[in-house]
């Protein structure tokens, strides 16, 4: 506020002049005198007794400050008692950005940010650095560790800066380092030059998401190679040979084995920095930052409060009341992280599984599993289900054989789940390991004992598959609708038929109107999509039977 609106509305909350006991004038001469003595004393001095007196008010209050040869301060790190806490419980991810700047004249802002219980950010310390070197992160690295008891993450995201590459793993050698594959594709402009475009994007998306091990990597970078880059040898491009040398930090073929949290990139530190810049100005000192960040820290834990009591005050829904499953997180998790959960509930009826007999044994079971539709968000998936088909995997190719054998080239890329039975564990080769509280194994034979969410997943696995194939010929799915609607009006006499043997009444519904506009499968929305890994898989099994020859001819 300037000045003067500052007089208009002291002078109004007073109910007039008379009542405020100074004039305009009185305080503009005030606001000098302030600032002069500001200027005199200096930033450090202020900086240093407004920390001393958090510390006092705040015995749980902690900072550190960081000086040069010449005992000047050179960077900051602070952390109240709120924020230790919610490292206590939400410290597992971590990520840290250096982008934002206070001003043109100030240190980069640095702060560590995770998830909260509502899938929120949530602050954990700050610090003003006095330069992005690696000595300055090892001293903020270890900093934090003292403040936060020496308690590190499971994994932290960052950039790809040569600081942290190098900084990271001296102070956290335990931890998994992400790298941000947004930044990724925001060096690949300045380090690629014309050879940046769409084709590329499409390439690099592809190996940061959709492969799923070390030798599909290896296979899609050097078609990437071939395609954008001519086939060139890496080492005419440095920034390819460095990201192919960190690839275990940013490909779903290794990062898909450490705990993200469906993180990719730094982008709680991002939104932070978007919403920091509503509280912040370029002009602003270092006394003025302090006290608008504390300003902005509030507002982030009253929006804290406000989610606290829309979570204790509002009935979830759940789609699946007859599911153990569902009925037993509806109670225990925030309306965030339960819609996340329901979600991914629903996408489970989408996959398909066959039981692989030869593997399996009495302690454990293994099971083929595939969908035959587009499952969307699909490397970003966390929780799994109470069934072995349910685990979670990204679309491939769909079908063309009701149950297809294991030399059907569409099925290459299927997913091989393991049920430890004793321990009532799932481990699947998309890498993601549930730990589950209760074992329930799937038969297709026998649903007198299941319940309606498990007859409903039978029922529509089998039906959707079946749609898929008897859709290819117009005869054959005229057929199929036909014999659908003759079962379903039987099977609706068989119910009004048990009704009335116990005496109940049945009351008759009339029929939906249905609509005449035909949906459009998942197959056809993903069909841009497919088409591309299809064309790749074709390539790499074409080249993998050409080595095959090439051997069998070598031997003959």
């Amino acid at each position: 506020m300037s000045v003067r609106s500052s007089f208009q509305v002291m002078r109004q909350i007073a109910g007039g002049s008379k009542n405020l006991g100074y004039c305009f004038q009185d305080l503009k001469n005030f606001l000098t005198t302030v600032r002069q003595k500001e200027m005199v004393i200096g930033d450090a001095t202020i900086i240093q007794e407004y920390l001393r007196n958090e510390a006092l008010r705040n015995p749980s209050f902690y900072y550190d400050i960081q000086v040069d040869s010449e005992e000047n301060i050179a960077s900051i790190f602070w952390s109240d008692a709120i924020m230790q806490q919610d490292y206590e419980l939400f410290g597992d991810l971590i990520s840290f950005n250096t982008t934002y700047r206070t001003n043109t004249e100030y240190h980069p802002l640095a702060p560590f940010l995770g998830f909260d219980n509502h899938r929120k950010s949530v602050l954990f310390g700050c610090a003003l650095l006095y330069d992005e070197t690696s000595a300055s992160f090892d001293w903020l690295f270890i900093t934090f560790l003292k403040c936060m008891k020496n308690k590190k993450p499971i994994t932290i995201y960052t950039d790809q800066a040569c600081a942290l590459m190098k900084s990271v793993p001296n102070i956290f050698p335990d931890v998994f380092h992400g790298l941000c594959s947004w930044h990724m594709g925001e060096n690949a402009k300045s380090n690629l030059g014309y050879r940046y475009n769409g084709a590329f994007l499409d390439e690099l998306h592809h190996l940061v998401s959709n492969v799923h091990d070390e030798a599909e990597f290896d296979f899609n970078w050097n078609k990437m190679l071939q395609n954008c880059f001519g086939g060139k040898a890496n080492s005419e491009f440095t920034w390819l040979v460095q990201i192919h040398r960190n690839r275990t930090q940013w490909s779903s073929a290794w990062v898909k084995s450490h705990f993200t949290a469906g993180l990719k990139t730094t982008q709680l530190s991002e939104s932070f920095n978007a919403f920091l810049r509503h509280f912040l100005q370029p002009d602003h000192s270092l006394v003025q930052f302090f006290i608008h960040f504390n300003i902005m820290v509030e507002k982030m834990r009253d929006n804290h409060v406000d989610c606290d009591f829309k979570a204790a005050n509002t009935r979830l829904r759940n789609n699946y009341p007859n599911s153990q499953l569902m009925r037993s997180v509806v109670a225990k998790y925030t309306p965030a992280s339960f819609a996340f959960i329901h979600k991914q509930y629903d996408l489970s009826f989408k996959y398909y599984y066959e039981e692989d007999t030869s593997r399996s044994s009495i302690s454990n079971r293994v099971f083929k599993v595939f969908t035959i539709q587009l499952v969307r968000d699909a490397d970003e998936m966390d929780f799994d289900n109470d069934a072995a088909a349910n685990v979670y995997m990204s679309v491939e190719e769909v079908p063309e054989n009701l149950l297809p054998n294991d030399q059907d080239p569409l099925r290459l890329d299927e997913r091989v789940v393991t049920v430890d039975i004793e321990n009532k564990i799932f481990t699947c080769t998309c890498r993601i390991r549930p730990s589950l509280d209760a074992l329930k194994p799937i038969s297709i034979g026998g649903i007198q004992d299941t319940t309606f969410a498990q007859r409903y997943q039978q029922a529509s696995g089998v039906m959707l598959q079946i749609i898929t194939r008897v859709c290819m010929d117009p005869d054959a799915c005229q057929f199929f609708l036909n014999a659908a609607i003759e079962c379903g009006k039987q099977a609706g006499e068989l119910i009004v038929a048990k009704v009335d043997s116990s005496a109940r009444k049945f009351k008759k519904r009339p029929n939906p109107i249905r609509s005449k506009k035909r949906l459009k499968s998942g197959y056809e929305l993903a069909r841009e999509r497919q088409r591309f890994i299809a064309q790749r898989k074709k390539q790499k099994k074409e080249e993998d039977a050409a080595k095959l020859a090439l051997t069998i001819n070598n031997v003959d």
